[in-house]
Parts: structure tokens; C-alpha cells; sequence
């Protein structure tokens, strides 16, 4: 009986002090940014606006979860026309689906490089991406005494008409390759 309560009070220490924390998406230092080809040889660039999030990181494996949620009505691509069209029923149908999310499945790496396999859902499509993974060393925010920050960087490719995103256009007209960059600052 000793050892099961010692057992059960080691496990318990262990999982306090696992090295897993939690930091919050900093939207005032981070981007979700996307680049498109148009015409098969020039590209548009355009960012989602509003956004939020958390990721918990392992001190020593990494990645353990990742949540984010944008608001697709954000969308802007400096363009107030073609923005107003990606909000349209064709592309993003903002009013039908008004958010995308990316939540978490696997890590592959180690603390500071790997591959982050997650779950991207766009107009109610959710797939499998895996996006090349660049996390930061934690560091007191020199602004806020007592704050930790870490950067976040994923880099991946998807396909629009796997999301049923624009399905009409063909691909000479709009690619059906869109690169996503998103760079997070999390604070804790």
C-alpha cells in the first residue's frame, strides 16, 4: 500500500513540475499571413486581421497543443474590392463560416525545430497540414517584468479546393497552392 501511495505522489510531482506551460497568442506582435498565385505568375499577398489562440510547450519536446481561431471576415489583401469578393459565398462565405481554426495533433522535432501536424478547418472542411515548425528560447519580456515570451513560426502549404474555397476559378486564374506563414508571439 506504501508504494502505490508513493507511487502516486511521485506521479503527481512529476506532472507538476513536467516543464509543459501554457502562453496566450500575442495578436499585437504576430501574423497570419498567405500568398497566392494569380495568373499562374504573380502573386497576391494577404493576411487575416483578428485572431487569438494558446500553444503549450514542453521544455524539452516541444509543441504539445496548439489552438488558434481566426476571424475569416478579417481577411485583407490591400484590395477593399477583392477583399469584399473573399468574403463572398464563392471564396470564404464569411457569413455561412465566419471563423478557421487550427488546433493540434502531433510534434515532430525537437525544442527548437520539427514539423507540427494539425488540423486546419476552413468552411466547416477540416484537413490534415503539417507545417514546418520554428519555436524560440523563452525569454523575459524586457517590457514586463515577471512576463515570459516565446516566437512561434509555421510555414506549409495547402490546397484551396480541399477547403471547397473558390472552386469555380481554375487554377490558371488562381492557384490552387496557397502558402500560409504564421508567426506567433506568445506570452505568458
Amino acid at each position: 500500500m506504501l508504494k502505490k501511495i508513493l507511487l502516486a505522489v511521485g506521479l503527481l510531482v512529476g506532472f507538476a513540475f513536467s516543464g509543459t506551460k501554457k502562453y496566450n497568442v500575442d495578436p499585437d506582435h504576430s501574423y497570419i499571413d498567405f500568398t497566392i498565385k494569380h495568373f499562374t505568375f504573380s502573386k497576391v499577398r494577404g493576411k487575416i486581421k483578428d485572431f487569438k489562440g494558446n500553444v503549450e510547450i514542453d521544455s524539452k519536446k516541444g509543441i504539445t497543443t496548439i489552438n488558434v481561431t481566426a476571424e475569416v471576415k478579417t481577411i485583407d489583401t490591400a484590395n477593399k474590392k477583392r477583399d469584399e469578393h473573399l468574403r463572398a459565398a464563392d471564396f470564404f462565405d464569411v457569413k455561412k463560416y465566419p471563423k478557421a481554426t487550427l488546433t493540434f495533433n502531433k510534434y515532430e522535432g525537437n525544442r527548437e525545430k520539427g514539423k507540427l501536424y494539425g488540423k486546419l478547418t476552413i468552411k466547416g472542411v477540416s484537413k490534415e497540414i503539417v507545417f514546418n515548425a520554428t519555436l524560440s528560447k523563452e525569454i523575459e519580456n524586457p517590457k514586463k517584468k515577471g512576463s515570459k515570451v516565446v516566437a512561434l513560426e509555421l510555414v506549409g502549404e495547402i490546397k484551396r479546393k480541399d477547403f471547397k474555397v473558390a472552386t469555380g476559378y481554375p487554377n490558371v486564374t488562381i492557384s490552387d497552392e496557397v502558402q500560409l506563414e504564421v508567426a506567433l508571439q506568445l506570452k505568458k
